[in-house]
């Protein structure tokens, strides 16, 4: 019996398959770093700005001189909490979420061959993505992350296929079709 040319999955569109998707997407190092470049270079011309208030308060025998810093801290720490922490990340997820998925969650289904990935969503819009127009792929333990584009990516979970023979298939029609494959399981198998 020979193999299957095509490899299908499906899934429900919902809150949680979302939120899987976000708790294990590596994170960009590249990306952090600029994050906190922007974010470093805004605090130090904070502290730049305070330090010259605080000094000009100071000499002229203000007793609180000491007071936009602690201002400044304070500002500084709600601004990361509120958008840079993970946690911030993710209640704006859930934000985004309820505006876009369909109440009852609907079934998507993608189809994964050689030429590359067929993929119907809630809309019941099918889109055709070839292996050689998709940026980059990353498999980890719990599954791999498609980006069509730098920033736009698919989830798909090792749970969703029907066998791990299927998983490995689908990984075999990506490893040798997409230039930027990035490989993060920890057990890999051998030969890959």
């Amino acid at each position: 019996m020979s193999e299957p040319k095509v490899i299908r999955v499906t899934y429900r569109e919902e809150e949680a398959h979302f939120l899987e998707a976000f708790e294990f997407m590596p994170r960009d190092p590249s990306a952090a770093r600029k994050s906190a470049l922007s974010y470093g270079l805004g605090l130090i011309v904070g502290l730049c700005l305070m330090g010259l208030v605080g000094f000009l308060a100071y000499r002229k025998g203000d007793k609180q001189w000491w007071l936009p810093f602690m201002i400044f801290a304070g500002v500084c720490a709600v601004v990361w909490y509120t958008n840079l922490s993970r946690q911030a990340q993710r209640k704006a997820l859930l934000k985004q979420l309820k505006e876009i998925i369909a109440t009852p969650p609907s079934e998507a289904w993608a189809a994964f061959s050689e030429s590359g990935f067929l993929l119907t969503g809630s809309k019941g819009r099918s889109t055709h993505y070839p292996w050689q127009s998709i940026a980059k792929v990353i498999s980890i333990d719990r599954g791999s992350y498609v980006f069509i584009d730098e920033t736009t990516s698919y989830w798909f979970p090792t749970r969703i296929f029907e066998a791990p023979e299927d998983y490995s298939k689908a990984l075999d029609f990506i490893r040798h079709n997409v230039p930027h494959f990035v490989d993060q399981r920890s057990a890999k198998p051998d030969g890959n």
